[in-house]
């Protein structure tokens, strides 16, 4: 992708925010070097909930294409760290135990990056037993948002949320 098209990317609307947390991690500038290294938002495409692992909600809505905010943050109290566009790994994470391919989301290789995330307090996926991420491209500039940013519903975990359920179409 041009240097143009991802400027004018970084002002169109987009689809999904990612709600990072301190519970990992070592704060918002780690993040955001974190990702520009490695092209990939650290994401988890399984939970294990009671010994049954499963998809996190959206991981299959992702598309090629689509643009990401990246906030960090707890409570009620985020701040936007990147802005991405969501591309295909060059390669895909594939589920060995039932042939599921994630064609956005790349394995992470490089040992070096897999003992910083370790350091840092990251987990492989629970069922992949890998590190993994949604594989991105950083947009130059982050959307115009005033006020502040929240999770739609305070107490559900999940990391990734549409962007219209956490900035509502005030017309509607």
């Amino acid at each position: 992708m041009a240097a143009l098209d991802l400027i004018a990317e970084s002002h169109t609307r987009f689809e999904w925010v990612y709600f990072a947390t301190p519970s990992v991690g070592e704060g918002l500038a780690a993040l955001k070097e974190l990702v520009k290294r490695t092209g990939m938002i650290s994401c988890h495409i399984y939970f294990d909930k009671g010994n049954v692992y499963q998809r996190l909600p959206h991981v299959k809505d992702l598309k090629q294409g689509h643009r990401m905010l990246l906030v960090y943050g707890a409570g009620e109290e985020y701040s936007m760290v990147l802005g991405c566009v969501i591309h295909s790994a060059d390669d895909p994470v594939r589920n060995q135990q039932n042939g599921q391919q994630f064609d956005l989301f790349s394995y992470v290789d490089d040992q070096s990056v897999c003992e910083l995330l370790i350091s840092q307090g990251y987990t492989p996926d629970p069922r992949l037993g890998r590190f993994v991420g949604i594989s991105v491209k950083v947009l130059p500039h982050l959307p115009d948002i005033t006020g502040p940013i929240s999770r739609p519903r305070p107490g559900d975990r999940r990391t990734i949320w549409r962007w219209d359920e956490v900035f509502p179409d005030p017309r509607r």
